[in-house]
């Protein structure tokens, strides 16, 4: 059987997955992504699609080779939190960065530079069909493959392949992202306003820049699509009571559907899914491509770390990757599930509840602090 690794999906989960078996588990890989070479130029008004990568996501990178351009990023020392009906923000922060925000296009140009010559790409081609130890793409290509890996995202056409199903919760909301040039600094703090209706958070870039996702109902979110650059800076503006000063948009405002993912299984032999295409979780947390790393370093060590009288598509080992990961999926799942539903709820007492409950947790130092770390894993 080959030991070569196939990854459908050249996303940063998948470029991750891809870079962490060639350096890590020592396995020769080959990338399958669909579209063309990606061409990315620096611009300044930012990419609207941004990450909010964690610390262990960072540590991740860079034990893979990867080379920020931390001229493109923001840290994020610290995050608030207001409810609907409350005055004061829940605060979380330690004496290093939560976090750090960077670009889509700065991230992906990073990832393609440290696979340079570690790793094979094939642009522009898809995974036909898959059979025991071979996969054919589109092009009618034949590669000999020991493993498969589905990391194309939440819609993945190999996890329907396999005939997985998946538990599916569509909040019926759409995320909206946006960048804006703000009047007032940011202080590199991330911001999140639960408003009753809708989830505002504004996170810190360069400069006196910031990215907005906005989460909100389908018809609400219809509506922003179809305001000028103007009155959507305003539309902010007066959702964050101001709280950056004058707004001005640099970019339009994008819409992407929210729901949450989980397929029922996530190996087969000699298959395996990761990122969105095993988990799909609400962004209110900032939480999904840290995930989809997450199972980059787990299949990375349990491969590299597997008997060699076992082979790299073997169930028992994949069931380990299996195991792990989807606790960790299921968490934060459960989290951002429960708290979507709490504080987007209509009821008194639902209201009650949520701005009573940000106020307790902003006086207890040792909830707090669990929090902080499960934010930074």
């Amino acid at each position: 059987m080959s030991d070569r690794v196939v990854v459908a999906g050249g996303g940063p989960v998948g470029l991750a997955v891809a870079l962490g078996l060639a350096r890590r588990a020592r396995l020769p890989v080959c990338v399958v992504e669909r579209s063309a070479v990606p061409q990315w130029t620096p611009v300044d008004a930012y990419d609207a699609r941004v990450y909010a990568l964690s610390p262990a996501s960072l540590d991740l990178l860079t034990a893979l080779g990867v080379e920020l351009d931390t001229s493109r990023m923001a840290p994020v020392h610290a995050m608030q939190v207001w409810g609907d009906r409350t005055d004061a923000p829940l605060t979380l922060q330690r004496g290093m960065p939560l976090a750090a925000i960077v670009e889509h296009g700065a991230l992906m140009q990073a990832l393609h530079a440290a696979a340079a010559g570690a790793i094979e790409i094939r642009h522009g081609q898809e995974i036909r069909r898959r059979s025991s130890g071979a996969v054919e793409l589109s092009q009618g290509d034949v590669l000999d493959a020991g493993l498969l890996v589905a990391a194309e995202g939440r819609d993945s056409p190999l996890r329907e392949a396999a005939g997985i199903a998946v538990d599916r919760v569509d909040y019926r909301a759409m995320g909206v992202v946006a960048n804006f040039a703000c009047e007032a600094a940011h202080g590199d703090i991330a911001r999140q306003w639960f408003r009753g209706d809708s989830v505002l958070a504004l996170l810190p870039l360069p400069g006196r820049r910031v990215s907005m996702v906005w989460s909100m109902p389908n018809a609400a979110a219809h509506a922003v699509d179809g305001l000028s650059p103007e009155e959507l800076a305003g539309r902010v503006r007066d959702a964050c009571h101001g709280a950056l000063g004058s707004m001005q948009a640099l970019t339009p405002p994008v819409a992407f559907p929210l729901a949450r993912v989980t397929a029922q299984h996530w190996v087969q032999p000699g298959f395996v899914l990761a990122g969105d295409a095993a988990h799909t979780v609400h962004p209110l947390a900032g939480q999904g491509v840290n995930l989809g790393f997450g199972d980059a370093a787990a299949l990375a060590d349990i491969l590299g770390h597997r008997s060699r009288f076992s082979g790299i598509g073997d169930l028992a080992v994949l069931r380990r990757y299996a195991r792990q990961r989807r606790e960790a999926a299921w968490l934060v799942g459960e989290l951002t599930d429960r708290l979507q539903r709490l504080f987007i709820a209509p009821g008194e007492s639902e209201a009650w509840w949520r701005n009573r409950g940000l106020g307790w947790l902003d006086r207890m130092p040792r909830a707090k602090s669990a929090l902080i770390a499960a934010a930074v894993r």
